[in-house]
């Protein structure tokens, strides 16, 4: 199913355009309503890199460190960009290859699992995208019909996610912030005053 990007309208038709607002760029959904791949054109950072402007996918991975009887296990899910699902999938099947037979559980069963699932990362979105902290399109859609946020797009709600927002720095909330027109966000002109 696809979810525009612009006036959140669902529709698993194969349109080049939103029949509701026009707009040719659309989201990627499960039928539960999770957001699994997202265009370019919805200009939302990579939750990695912070870069926009570029296709990003929900992706999950996992490391294992393995010692005798005890094991540790990591696991990372988020809205990444090609470049940076390539890093997390070569960064966490390196360390759960060289640091997860050590330990028998995580040798017998948690190691084999994580590389199973790092190695699906490359290809597909995780099963229960919903439980990882997936973006829920039926979420969105039911809030912006009770009217608190009716002109709202699909990138505004990304920005307001709690989960990958609360790792960012200043300065990477700078980054972000610094293409914002904040002019054009306040619809007044160059020229209007500050009451304006």
């Amino acid at each position: 199913m696809r979810l525009c990007t612009a006036c959140l309208h669902v529709d698993d038709r194969a349109a080049e355009h939103c029949p509701s607002c026009g707009e040719r760029a659309f989201a990627r959904i499960t039928k539960s309503g999770a957001l699994i791949t997202v265009p370019a054109a919805a200009g939302m950072p990579c939750q990695s890199c912070l870069a926009t402007e570029r296709e990003l996918k929900l992706r999950y991975y996992r490391r294992v460190a393995g010692l005798l009887i005890m094991d540790r296990i990591w696991a990372e899910a988020g809205y990444f960009c090609g470049a940076c699902r390539r890093k997390h999938f070569f960064k966490n099947m390196a360390f759960t290859l060289v640091l997860g037979w050590w330990g028998m559980i995580a040798a017998v069963f948690r190691n084999p699992y994580a590389i199973f699932v790092n190695v699906w990362a490359l290809f597909r979105p995780p099963f229960g995208a919903g439980e990882l902290g997936a973006m829920n399109a039926n979420e969105i859609r039911a809030t912006a019909a009770q009217g608190q946020h009716r002109e709202e797009r699909l990138a505004d709600v990304y920005m307001r996610m709690p989960g990958w927002m609360e790792t960012l720095t200043e300065n990477d909330v700078s980054r972000i912030l610094a293409k914002v027109d904040y002019y054009a966000v306040l619809g007044v002109g160059r020229s209007a005053s500050p009451r304006d």
